[in-house]
């Protein structure tokens, strides 16, 4: 017989551990952003952001599907559906550099109606994957093939894609090999072949797995310091969305 409950039956305790966990990460964050010399404009953006409410967003669309993988997607939904549910028709053309097991792909084809969806992927993974990927690849196949009229398989390099594309975006996912040298090529590449208007969403960008200043954060921040005067930062978190305004 059990005497003192477990810490999820008392309520407030469990909360309170939440929030101050919450606020622990929140605060390793700010510092592993100023380590990596953030703008200041991107840190205050990335400050703000953490005080929106992330509210469920329900939906049906993973029915009949099988992942074998992580799921490093759907936490984040709650982004699109803020800043985007206004775009819902407007949303076309869809380009994503990394697709794994489709996931990403399943979302934007059924939230952007209209949409059509490109996926760029080598499927064969990068360090931490150890061999999983031909498992990957079969999911991927069997959950995007009710949507065959919807989406385009591209299995290639994305520097491949680019440099025979002949295509322009509205909305480009960039979440392919997360080396410093590849990002800044996938997001030089993404702002050539993306509408004006047109959005970029940046993946993990709080990932840390290559030493100092040669991570995702470090891309991304180059890069929107490159092009400050043509986009508008729109969120900053794990993941960073990002308008192209001319």
């Amino acid at each position: 017989m059990r005497v003192i409950p477990k810490i999820k039956q008392l309520f407030f305790i469990y909360k309170l551990k939440i929030f101050i966990r919450q606020k622990k990460n929140f605060f390793y964050n700010v510092i592993y952003l100023i380590i990596n010399r953030t703008p200041l404009k991107i840190l205050i953006k990335f400050i703000k952001s953490n005080f929106f409410v992330k509210k469920n967003f329900e939906h049906n669309y993973y029915n009949n599907t099988k992942f074998s993988g992580s799921d490093w997607f759907t936490s984040n939904i709650y982004i699109l559906n803020k800043f985007m549910k206004n775009k819902k028709s407007s949303i076309n053309n869809i380009l994503e550099i990394g697709s794994y097991e489709g996931r990403s792909a399943i979302f934007f084809i059924n939230y952007f109606k209209n949409s059509k969806v490109t996926c760029v992927d080598t499927w064969l993974g990068s360090h931490e994957h150890n061999g999983i990927m031909k498992k990957i690849e079969d999911n991927f196949d069997n959950n995007i093939k009710i949507y065959k009229n919807k989406l385009i398989k591209c299995k290639n390099t994305s520097d491949n894609f680019f440099f025979t594309n002949k295509f322009f975006f509205d909305f480009i996912y960039i979440d392919g090999l997360h080396t410093y040298d590849q990002v800044n090529s996938d997001l030089e590449n993404a702002y050539k072949f993306l509408k004006p208007k047109g959005y970029i969403l940046i993946d993990d960008y709080l990932w840390k797995f290559y030493p100092i200043n040669k991570n995702v954060i470090n891309s991304t921040n180059n890069f929107i310091q490159k092009y400050n005067q043509n986009l508008e930062v729109i969120y900053v978190s794990a993941q960073v969305l990002l308008k192209k305004i001319l």
